[in-house]
């Protein structure tokens, strides 16, 4: 009954992505508090997004000073967007946010020659971790 300008509407098929959402948030907050089971609620996310290269599905690289190679990974599609959106001369169109569930993310990184994986780059929420953490993750 209230007027238009006030209402929020999610129509039935986006329901799944309301459900990642609120999933999105209580995995950013147990990261940012490194709190009890915030490398079990890792790997059991089912929406983290890859950056892969669109020519070669290669994943995308950053060198991090003095740490090596790094992927960058991000929660939920407005931080990756964001990232994207904000590299010069429209470099992001050449990337995709893919999506991958934690536990095939988590196995995949060690072997793929990463130092590392930024998460949420270019966001309040970026932090850096080092590949061998994905052990602790995998559990």
């Amino acid at each position: 009954g209230s007027s238009i300008e006030v209402q929020w509407f999610v129509e039935r098929d986006a329901f799944g992505l309301c459900g990642i959402w609120s999933q999105a948030i209580a995995l950013e907050r147990a990261i940012a508090a490194t709190a009890p089971g915030w490398a079990a609620a890792m790997r059991q996310y089912p929406a983290w997004l890859a950056l892969l290269g669109k020519a070669d599905k290669a994943l995308v690289r950053i060198t991090k000073p003095n740490k090596g190679e790094h992927a960058l990974i991000f929660t939920s599609p407005d931080l990756a967007g964001h990232f994207l959106n904000a590299l010069p001369n429209n470099q992001g169109a050449s990337f995709l946010a893919t999506p991958v569930d934690g536990a095939a993310l988590f196995k995949f990184l060690p072997g793929s020659g990463v130092k590392g994986f930024v998460l949420n780059a270019a966001s309040s929420q970026t932090k850096l971790f080092d590949v061998s953490v994905c052990r602790e993750i995998l559990g």
